[in-house]
C-alpha cells in the first residue's frame, strides 16, 4: 500500500499542472521524505525517491529540491542504516523537514520489528545534535514506563541516544525522569517475564550512555544501587545481545561512577566473583568479559581471586568451551593489566594458553574447542613478549598444529600468529632464515607449512594436524602437496609419523585419522619394509578392540595396501582374525577386500581365493568360518589365531 501510494504521487504530478500542486506540494514534502528515508522495505524508499523526484522537476517548488534529489538517488536509499543515519541527519537540517522527522521516528520506536526500534533510536540520537529534544521528551519519557513492550523498549533506547548526543543541553526536569526510569521498571515488575530480556536490554544501553557522559545524578546511592542490580542481573542472560549491552553498561559505570564508592564497587565485585563462580555458561562469560573492559584502578589485590579462579577453569575439562575462551582472553588481559609477573605466575599462564591451543572437545554442537583455540592463538600474539624462548617455541608447536587445521578460519587465524612470532622476534633455538626461505619458496602459506615437516622441531606437531587433513575427503589439495613434499623429506618425517601414532592409540579421534593417513602414505610414497611393518603393527593395535565399524574398515584398507607393497604375511595374520571378527558386516568386508588384494599377487595359491569368494562370511556361523581361516593360514603359511578364553 506505501509503494502505491508513493505511485500515485508520482502519477499525479504528471497528470496535472504544477500550479495546482503547488499548494499541496509542501504538504506532501515532508511525508514523502519521511518514508524516502526510514520506510522499512527499500521497494517503498525508492517509490517515494521517484515521487520526491518528479514534483521537484515538474512543480519546481519542492523545498531543497536539488539537494534533496542528490541525497535521496536510488542507489543512496539501499542501505537502511545510510537511511537512517546520513540522509536522514542531512535532511533534518532542513527547518521544513526537521521535527516531521523526529515525530515519524518517536513512531518508529514503537514498531513490531526489534531492529527497526534499534536504529531508529539511533536516528533521533543523530536528530538530536541538530534538532531541540526537550520538546520531544516528555512524549518519549511518558512511553519508557508505559505497559507496550514495543513502546517501552524504543523510548528508552531513543532516551539513552539523545543522552549520549546531548547531555547538556537535557531539562534538569528530565533528567530526573530519567534516573527513576529503572526504578519505576522494577516496581512495576516489567523485568520479568517475557518482555524482560528486552528491558534489561534497553536499561543497560540507558545506564551505558548515562555513564558514558557521566549523567549527573541527585540521589547517587540509590540510583547506582538499582543500576548495579539490574547491569549485574543482565551479564547472565543467555541472550548475547543483552549480555552484551550489560559488559559495556557495567564497565562504564564501575570506572565513572564507582571508582570512589567504595561500598557500591565491593558490590560490584562481589557479584562478578559469585557469577565467575557458577554453574552456568553464560553467568561465567558475562563475569570475564565484564573484568576485561574494567579499569585496573577498580581492583586492588582482589584481582588475585579472579585470576586464580580463571585459571582453574581453563585447566578443568569441563564442556563450557565458550566461557573457557572468554577466560583465555581475560586472564591475558589481567596479566598485563597487572605486571610485573614472577616466573611461577608466567607459567602458570603459558600453561593455560598451552591447555587452550590444544583443547579438543567436542559435544552435540561438534567441535566446540575451536572457540577456545581461537581465542588462545590471539591471546598469545599479545602474551608473547613476556614469555621466555623455551615458552615461546612450546606455543609455536602447538600453533603449528593449527596452522594446518581442517578449519579453514582457525588455519587463516594461527598462519598469521605464527608467522607474525617467527618473523618479529629472534628466538633462540628456531633458524629463522630457514624458515623465511621455506615461506619465501612456496606458492602459500598451506604449501609453507607442509615444507616445515623438514623442520624437525615442528614435525610431530605438524603431523597431529595434516593426518587430519588427509582422513578429510574434502582436502585434495593437501593431499597432493604432502605427496609432492614426501618425494624429497628424509625418513626422520615418517618416523614421526610413527610417533604420533602410537602416542595416540586410545584417542578416536587421531587414532582413525592416522589409519587413513596411513592409507594415504603406503599408497603414495615409497616406503620401507621396517616401516610398513611397524605401521601394520599399530594399525592393529588401533582396532584390536575397536567396535568403530569405520575405523576397521579403514585398517582393512591399510592391511590390503600392504598385501599389494609386500607385506602379505603380515597383513594377512590380521585379516585372518578380522575374517571371523563378531560384526558380519566387517567379516564380509574383509573377505571382499583380502580377494581384490590377493588377485594382484602373481602365485596366490587358488584355493585360498576360492575360499573367500564362496563362503558365506555373514551368514555362517563363526565355528564354521574358523574352520575355512584356518585353511586359509594353512595355505599362506602363517599362524592360526588363537581363541583367547574370554575369562
Amino acid at each position: 500500500m506505501r509503494d502505491a501510494a508513493c505511485f500515485v504521487c508520482w502519477s499525479l504530478s504528471r497528470a496535472y499542472e504544477p500550479q495546482i500542486l503547488e499548494e499541496y506540494v509542501h504538504r506532501l514534502a515532508p511525508t514523502l521524505l519521511c518514508v524516502t528515508c526510514f520506510d522499512r522495505e527499500v521497494n517503498c524508499r525508492r517509490a517515494a525517491s521517484a515521487a520526491i523526484q518528479e514534483l521537484v522537476g515538474r512543480t519546481q517548488t519542492f523545498p531543497h529540491g536539488f539537494e534533496v534529489l542528490v541525497l535521496t538517488d536510488f542507489h543512496a536509499l539501499a542501505n537502511i542504516h545510510h537511511c537512517y543515519l546520513e540522509v536522514a541527519l542531512h535532511l533534518s537540517t532542513k527547518q521544513e523537514f526537521g521535527e516531521s522527522f523526529v515525530e515519524h521516528l518517536i513512531m518508529k520506536c514503537e514498531h513490531w520489528d526489534r531492529e527497526v526500534r534499534e536504529i531508529a533510536s539511533q536516528s533521533i540520537g543523530k536528530l538530536s545534535t541538530v534538532i531541540d529534544m526537550n520538546y520531544f521528551l516528555p512524549k518519549l519519557l511518558s512511553k519508557c514506563t508505559c505497559f507496550d513492550l514495543n513502546s517501552r523498549h524504543g523510548s528508552i533506547l531513543a532516551v539513552a541516544e539523545i543522552i549520549a548526543n546531548t547531555k547538556s543541553n537535557i531539562n534538569q526536569e528530565f533528567l530526573k525522569q530519567i534516573e527513576s526510569i529503572a526504578q519505576t521498571l522494577i516496581e512495576k515488575n516489567l523485568l520479568k517475564g517475557i518482555g524482560g530480556e528486552f528491558m534489561k536490554c534497553a536499561l543497560s544501553v540507558l545506564i551505558a550512555k548515562c555513564s558514558l557522559v557521566t549523567l549527573p545524578i541527585d540521589s547517587k546511592p540509590k540510583v547506582l544501587s538499582v543500576w548495579i542490580e539490574i547491569v549485574c542481573d543482565s551479564i547472565t542472560s543467555e541472550d548475547i545481545k543483552t549480555r552484551n549491552e550489560a559488559v559495556f553498561a557495567i564497565s562504564l559505570l564501575s570506572n565513572n561512577y564507582l571508582l570512589n564508592e567504595h561500598e557500591l564497587r565491593n558490590r560490584v565485585l562481589t557479584q562478578l566473583l559469585k557469577h565467575l563462580e557458577s554453574a552456568k555458561e553464560s553467568s561465567r562469560i558475562g563475569s570475564s568479559e565484564s573484568l576485561r573492559l574494567i579499569s585496573n584502578e577498580f581492583f586492588d589485590k582482589e584481582w588475585l581471586k579472579f585470576y586464580d579462579i580463571m585459571l582453574s577453569h581453563i585447566n578443568s575439562n569441563d564442556l563450557m568451551c565458550f566461557s573457557r575462551a572468554s577466560e583465555i582472553t581475560t586472564l591475558i588481559e589481567f596479566s598485563l593489566k597487572f605486571n610485573p609477573l614472577i616466573d611461577e605466575r608466567r607459567d602458570q599462564i603459558v600453561k593455560a594458553l598451552c591447555i587452550g591451543l590444544d583443547d579438543r572437545k567436542k559435544d552435540s554442537r561438534g567441535d566446540v574447542g575451536g572457540h577456545v583455540r581461537l581465542a588462545a592463538i590471539e591471546a598469545s600474539i599479545k602474551f608473547i613478549n613476556s614469555c621466555t624462548d623455551d615458552q615461546i617455541i612450546e606455543i609455536l608447536k602447538l600453533m603449528s598444529t593449527q596452522c594446518l587445521s581442517v578449519w579453514q578460519r582457525e588455519r587463516e587465524i594461527a598462519s598469521n600468529a605464527f608467522k607474525q612470532i617467527v618473523f618479529n622476534k629472534d628466538i633462540v633455538g628456531i633458524d629463522k632464515h630457514l624458515i623465511e626461505s621455506i615461506f619465501e619458496k612456496s606458492e602459500d602459506d598451506l604449501m609453507a607449512f607442509i615444507e616445515l615437516l623438514k623442520v624437525q622441531l615442528f614435525t610431530y606437531n605438524l603431523w597431529r594436524g595434516l593426518v587430519t587433513c588427509v582422513a578429510n575427503p574434502i582436502e585434495t589439495r593437501v593431499r597432493l602437496l604432502l605427496k609432492q613434499v614426501l618425494k624429497s623429506v628424509d625418513n626422520n618425517v615418517l618416523i614421526e609419523f610413527l610417533n604420533l601414532f602410537e602416542k595416540n592409540l586410545n584417542c578416536d579421534r587421531l587414532s582413525h585419522s592416522c589409519i587413513n593417513c596411513s592409507h594415504f602414505l603406503l599408497t603414495s610414497c615409497r616406503t620401507e619394509e621396517q616401516f610398513r611393518s611397524k605401521l601394520l603393527i599399530l594399525c592393529w593395535d588401533s582396532i584390536r578392540r575397536s567396535k568403530d565399524v569405520r575405523k576397521v574398515v579403514s585398517a582393512i584398507d591399510v592391511f590390503c595396501a600392504a598385501i599389494q607393497l609386500g607385506s602379505l604375511k603380515q597383513s594377512l595374520s590380521y585379516l585372518t582374525i578380522l575374517l571371523c571378527h563378531r560384526f558380519p558386516r566387517i567379516r564380509s568386508v574383509t573377505a571382499n577386500q583380502t580377494y581384490v588384494a590377493l588377485l594382484t599377487i602373481e602365485d596366490i595359491n587358488d584355493q585360498i581365493l576360492t575360499l573367500l569368494t564362496e563362503t558365506d562370511w555373514s551368514n555362517s556361523s563363526i565355528d564354521d568360518l574358523r574352520l575355512k581361516r584356518d585353511s586359509i593360514c594353512d595355505l599362506v603359511g602363517i599362524a592360526k589365531p588363537i581363541k583367547l578364553n574370554s575369562n
